[in-house]
């Protein structure tokens, strides 16, 4: 067989292999392109195509094990935040006991601008910026109280009959991964059991990108004077592997 011919046939069985393994890349998601606009055009209410699709993948993602997830893009900073330790904002935990009800301010973070300004657990978040967000989802509310530090943010919060309203300037909010049993007089943490101050308490509530020198810290403190040791991991949800 001359060389060209062959040249020629190899060539084509190339094609032919990339060409199925592109067919069978794309039609799972042929598949769920085509049940989404049959959705679109049939159902009988209208929906949100970007909800069918987050559905889509959490339950794709599912079918795997019990430690994959699907992260959306909002979730994954949020994520890529608690593994930094730190972000921009006011240092408030939140969150939204009922969907189109008002988010709720579980508590302010210590030494935070928030907890200065007077933001209390329990707390409704009615307005931002003069902006109603009494009915918004979560994601879009934490978006709105984010910003570059030294900006700042209005707030307007229901408290019980009470609305309370107050400007906050935002700022780098550094998250602890490791904590202790309880906090001083100067709201420092104590690494040792208040009743029985011989025992060392460390509780690690994540695995973060500092968390090794916030142990190195906390060990160096302590000087090796205890009797016994506490590391405490309940509750703690991984994070980064070093």
């Amino acid at each position: 067989m001359p060389s060209r011919n062959f040249n020629l046939i190899l060539f084509a069985v190339v094609i032919s292999i990339l060409c199925h393994f592109t067919y069978r890349s794309t039609r799972t998601a042929g598949i769920l392109g085509e049940a989404n606009e049959l959705i679109e055009q049939n159902y009988v209410d209208p929906v949100d195509q970007e909800a069918l699709v987050m559905a889509a993948m959490e339950g794709i993602v599912s079918q795997l094990d019990e430690h994959s997830s699907y992260f959306a893009v909002d979730a994954y900073e949020s994520f890529q935040d608690t593994m930094h330790q730190e972000f921009a904002g006011i240092g408030i935990y939140v969150d939204q006991p009922e969907i189109g009800a008002p988010v709720r301010v579980l508590t302010p973070l210590v030494d935070s601008p928030a907890l200065r300004a007077g933001v209390l657990p329990n707390d409704l978040i009615i307005t931002v910026d003069d902006r109603d967000v009494s009915k918004m989802l979560l994601p879009d509310v934490s978006e709105l109280l984010k910003g570059p530090p030294g900006t700042t943010v209005s707030l307007v919060v229901r408290r019980g009959e009470e609305q309370h309203s107050m400007s906050i300037e935002r700022k780098t909010i550094e998250l602890k991964s490791v904590v202790g049993d309880h906090r001083d007089a100067n709201n420092r943490w104590v690494y040792r059991l208040a009743s029985e101050p011989s025992v060392a308490y460390v509780r690690l509530k994540s695995f973060a990108e500092k968390t090794v020198r916030e142990l190195e810290s906390v060990f160096t403190d302590l000087d090796n004077d205890f009797d016994a040791l506490v590391v405490d991991l309940r509750e703690n949800g991984g994070g980064l592997l070093y």
